[in-house]
């Protein structure tokens, strides 16, 4: 009989049969961020899946622009960079809409998508130990800085050195203006939340002029009253003093806790009324 013949190969593929798709795979290491933010590298995929591919060059592209409906006044910022590898890290800078182009070398294949970067303002407790610990540099930069030097020493991302203030200008904001003869200028009626956005929006611009990366942070009361408090307890305040926020990891206080009158740091009961 005939001999058959041997089966064919299958088909050969090249390392461009596979359409690019722009990713995110991480934000500062946390694979569970998916959107950049101003000044922590971002790590980039060209495949799908993120699969990793070193045989191929990608020629990356970004470049800061708005959408066509809006007008503002923008940085000239581009970047351009082909390497070796489907994944690629890049720290965007200045907030916006990026238009992100990757270009596989040789080849007509290519991807663009538009990634907006910008800032997130986290639970305390999902920052990185780094990133709380840029923040908490930043804040203690403004208290022990004066306005004056901050603006001569440090560069605000916005462009504007005025945006740098010490720590005590926002005490003092909120004091004056709490305090106004007329009436109260920051807890009046629905003044309440918006002289308080703006208030904070100040301070965490001032604290982006040390640090560009950090963002102002929050703390969940409410979960932690539900995790730690005892509001039977004839001291509430003291039972949220298991949650993780006062410890040395954060805020602290859990050790000196009404610890001594003579402490200024120490937290001191109201004296009871008089009889």
């Amino acid at each position: 009989p005939t001999p058959r013949p041997p089966p064919r190969p299958p088909p050969r593929t090249t390392k461009y049969d596979v359409n690019p798709v722009i990713s995110v795979a991480s934000v500062n290491g946390v694979a569970e961020r998916k959107t950049p933010e101003p000044y922590k590298p971002t790590q980039l995929c060209a495949l799908p899946g993120c699969e990793e591919n070193p045989n191929v060059r990608v020629c990356w592209s970004m470049q800061l622009g708005l959408p066509a409906d809006q007008i503002a006044p923008l940085p000239s910022v581009s970047h351009h960079e082909c390497v070796s590898g489907t994944t690629y890290t890049y720290t965007f800078t200045h907030p916006g809409e990026y238009i992100v182009s990757a270009d596989l070398e040789g080849s007509p294949q290519s991807a663009q998508a538009t990634l907006r970067n910008v800032y997130a303002r986290r639970e305390v407790r999902q920052l990185t130990s780094s990133e709380w610990q840029a923040w908490v540099d930043a804040l203690w930069a403004l208290a022990t800085t004066s306005t004056a030097l901050g603006r001569a020493r440090f560069t605000c991302p916005s462009g504007r050195q005025e945006d740098y203030h010490e720590h005590a200008y926002f005490v003092m904001i909120h004091g004056a203006l709490s305090a106004n003869s007329t009436c109260d200028q920051l807890h009046f009626s629905m003044m309440q939340e918006f002289a308080h956005q703006g208030w904070n929006t100040m301070l965490e611009r001032a604290m982006q002029c040390v640090d560009p990366s950090v963002a102002l942070v929050w703390w969940n009361e409410a979960a932690d009253r539900r995790n730690f408090g005892d509001d039977d307890a004839d001291d509430v305040s003291a039972s949220l003093l298991n949650s993780p926020i006062w410890s040395n990891e954060y805020m602290g206080g859990r050790a000196n806790y009404e610890a001594s009158a003579t402490n200024p740091h120490a937290y001191v009961r109201e004296p009871p009324p008089p009889s």
